[in-house]
Parts: C-alpha cells; structure tokens; sequence
C-alpha cells in the first residue's frame, strides 16, 4: 500500500508541476472539497486532491466534470440548483507563502490544489508581523499589524505600493472579510532577524513586540470575520548562516540577543492556543520531518525558506487541517508527513 501511495503521490506532483499557474493571486475553485476517508492522513489530503484539483486541463477535474454532466442530464430539466457558497482561504504572511508565486508553486497554490477551495495570497517577503518602533503607527509597510488595520478600513492599500507587493496589492481589495472562512497566518522569522522583542508589559504600543503584535493582530481578524477559522502557523525551524559561510547555529541555539527562534514559535503557539486558533506548529517535528538532519531537503541554502518540495509538504499540513475542520479528513496526524513523499525526480538532484 505505501509504495502504490508514493506512486500515487509521485503522479499528482508531476500534475502540479505540469499545470502550475504564471501568477498566483486569488485562485478560485469551482467546487469545494469532496469528503474522503482514509487510514492516514497523508492519504486522505491524496484522495482529495484526486477529487478537487481544478486546474485547467486536469484529468481528475475533466472527469469529475464529465460525471456532474451525466447526472445533470439524468435529472429533470426544470430543476435548477442554488449555487453553493465557495469556501475562501486568505493568506496572510512573509516570504514562506510568498515564494513560488510565479511558478505556481506557492503554499497557497498548493493549498488550492489539495483542498479545491478559493485562496487569496496576502504573502508579502520580508514582513514582520510588528511594526518598526522607528515608525510607530507611521508605518507604510505590509506588517501583520497593518494588513488587519487594512482589512478593518483603517488604512488604505498603500501599503502595497512597492513592486515587490505587487501581487498581494492585486488580491488585497478582492475579497470581503465577512466571508472569509478561514485565515492562515505565518510570521516570525523577520520579527526574529529584525530583533524584535516578544514583549513588554510597559510599553503603551504593543504593536512594537512580536507577541503582542500576533496577539492584537489575530484579535483583529476575530472581530473582523467572527465565523472563521485561524490557522496559526508558528516559525518554522531555520538554521543560521555567517557571511563568511560561517555555521552559527540553528534556532533552538542560535540568539538574535534576545532569545533563540524557538522561544519566538512557543510563544506565538501560545497566543495562538488562547484565543482558539488552531496551531499548526511544525517546529518540533511533530507535523513535519523538517529537523538538523534533512533541513538541506527543506530549507534553501540561506536555511530559512522552503524549497518546493518543503512549501508542497507544509501545504498537504495545512490542508489536512482544513479538511478536518469542513469535515472531509477526520484522522489525525499522528506521524509527521516527510519530504520524501512529496519530492520529485528534479528535486533530488
């Protein structure tokens, strides 16, 4: 069963990569997921993609089309369906879902493809979920803090104004947050590099420390759209690099003056679990094999960004957490998913 599962897995991979899209902005879907039921969970999000992958000119979406047009003509003529309310996923987050926008290989893309659902990619690179205390609330940047603010009418899309936000400037003004359903939210790294503290109780703006800017940021977002779902995505493991290309540790050892990386995950976990967001916290290897020993599988050479094969993983868990909550997946993830799995022919060399 395993190797027909690699098989299997093997074959929607090559899919992905022979019908990625030249832009990923909002990517819609033309139906939501179909339920599946399986032994594990990695099989689980495989049936779904084979149901739901509506790329042009995709195999799976060509036949499920042909069927709904057989029982579409078995039915009376005179019936007429309402039209299904679309699920909508919005990604809000720095370079990891920001990555792979062009080649149609970005985590949100992936998302797209395993659950067949609407995203919309926020992703900005180089973000921080603070603001720049040299700014204060002056900030013209696409920070956590600021996207909410946007998303709440308090600012304008300006903040998109750099080329670089180019893409995340054409989703912003696409979507109401009433009908968001769900919010994937990822930031950490920058805030880590940027040696922003994680908090201060006697700052009068907190929006200036990494948890209180998470923690204000993601309060926003449930007042904004109070029916959906927050999924929080912690830091993941990074390993850190000298200029000299000097080793100088990874982020369990490695400080920023302040603490190491993983302080920055735990805590961000922790805000998340208090206000009932699910955490999808991969950093100590329970979702995810990402560890010392793979990271090169993982991590570019910077040994901070996910390669293709590590963003297609990172997606196939949170789409299984998707899944679980609209009803289609109810396993549970009970040994990380591995790189391996999702790794093409191209991606070992």
């Amino acid at each position: 069963m395993q190797r027909k599962l690699k098989i299997f897995t093997s074959i929607i991979l090559s899919v992905f990569t022979l019908s990625a899209c030249k832009f990923d902005s909002t990517i819609p879907a033309s139906n939501n997921a179909a339920s599946a039921s399986s032994s594990s969970s990695l099989q689980a999000s495989a049936a779904i993609i084979a149901t739901t992958n509506t790329d042009s000119g995709n195999e799976a979406s060509s036949t499920a089309s042909s069927a709904s047009s057989s029982s579409d003509a078995a039915s009376s003529a005179s019936t007429t369906e309402t039209p299904k309310k679309t699920t909508k996923i919005v990604f809000l987050g720095d370079s990891q879902f920001n990555n792979g926008r062009d080649s149609g290989t970005s985590v949100a893309k992936y998302v797209r493809d395993f659950t067949g659902f609407e995203v919309y990619n926020l992703g900005c690179g180089g973000t921080t979920a603070s603001l720049n205390p040299k700014d204060n609330y002056q900030s013209k940047e696409p920070c956590f803090i600021n996207v909410c603010r946007y998303l709440k009418g308090e600012i304008d899309a300006s903040i998109f104004n750099q080329p670089a936000y180019s893409a995340a400037a054409a989703v912003a003004g696409t979507f109401d947050p009433k009908d968001v359903d769900f919010y994937v939210v990822e930031y950490g790294i920058n805030d880590f590099n940027a040696k922003r503290p994680l908090s201060d109780g006697k700052s009068t703006n907190g929006a200036v420390y990494y948890v209180s800017a998470m923690k204000m940021g993601l309060t926003w977002l449930k007042e904004l759209s109070p029916n959906a779902t927050i999924i929080l995505c912690p830091p993941l493991y990074a390993q850190f690099w000298g200029k000299d290309g000097s080793f100088l540790g990874d982020g369990n050892v490695y400080s920023n003056g302040i603490t190491n990386l993983h302080e920055y995950a735990d805590n961000c976990a922790q805000v998340g679990r208090s206000l009932g967001c699910i955490v999808v916290d991969t950093y100590d290897g329970k979702y995810m094999d990402l560890n010392s020993i793979n990271a090169k599988k993982w991590l570019e050479k910077d040994g901070i960004h996910l390669t293709r094969a590590g963003r297609v993983t990172f997606a196939s868990v949170i789409s299984h957490f998707i899944n679980k909550k609209m009803g289609y997946d109810n396993s549970e993830i009970n040994s990380p998913y591995t790189i391996d799995t999702y790794m093409t022919a191209e991606d070992k060399h």
